[in-house]
Parts: C-alpha cells; structure tokens; sequence
C-alpha cells in the first residue's frame, strides 16, 4: 500500500527539506540514480541528526527517556514562577518607594518643626 501525501512519513515531518526531498521522489516503480539515492540518504541522515539535536532540548525522566510532557510541564512551571518573582519585585519596588517618600516627607516635616520653633522662640 502506498502512502498517500498526509501519511507519508516525510510529508508529516515539518522540516523543509524533508518537504522538498518529498515532493523530488520520482513515481513508484521509477529508475532512482545512484546520485539521487545517496542524496536522499544524505538528507534522511541530516533530519535524524537534526531529530536527536531537537531531543537534547527536553528533560530526561527516570528512565533516561525523553519526557516530553515533563518538557511542557517544565515550561508552565517556569512562567509561573516568572509571574510570581515579576509580582514580588513589583510589590518591593512599591515597598522601597513608600520607605524613600516617607523618608523625604519626614525629613522636609522635621525641617519645618525646626523652623517652627525657631521662629516661636
């Protein structure tokens, strides 16, 4: 049974070179040359090896297999602790400038009571 081009293993691959050397392969019961042969060998080699590059990218479980839902996971994990690290430097910043305007405020109310009573004396 021939794959038709949705199930074809090369046409489900989103590389684009495995897109064109697809759309390249002569007809079913066609002569390949040697040259096409070993250009085609060439490229499925390159997607493999681009495949096990692309699987250095995700975590490992237990077994030493690739985890991709762990991969997924690791990321959700991520975003939420960069929204919660992003609110607590927000709530800091907001505490520190309360300290620095009571500060100034104090400062500019303790100036003015000295003034005050220097005047009253």
């Amino acid at each position: 049974m021939q794959d038709t081009i949705e199930t074809h293993p090369l046409r489900r691959a989103t590389d684009k070179a495995a897109r064109k050397f697809y759309d390249q392969l002569p007809p079913e019961g066609a002569f390949i040359s040697n040259e096409h042969a070993a250009s085609i060998h060439e490229e499925i080699e390159n997607i493999k090896r681009k495949l096990i590059q692309i699987d250095t990218a995700f975590l490992r479980d237990d077994l030493a297999a690739v985890d991709y839902p762990g991969h997924r996971g690791d990321h959700l994990d991520r975003r939420k602790s960069s929204k919660i690290i992003s609110e607590y430097k927000v709530s800091g910043t907001k505490v520190i400038i309360g300290i620095m305007v009571t500060f100034i405020v104090g400062l500019i109310t303790s100036g003015f009571i000295l003034r005050l009573t220097e005047a009253i004396k």
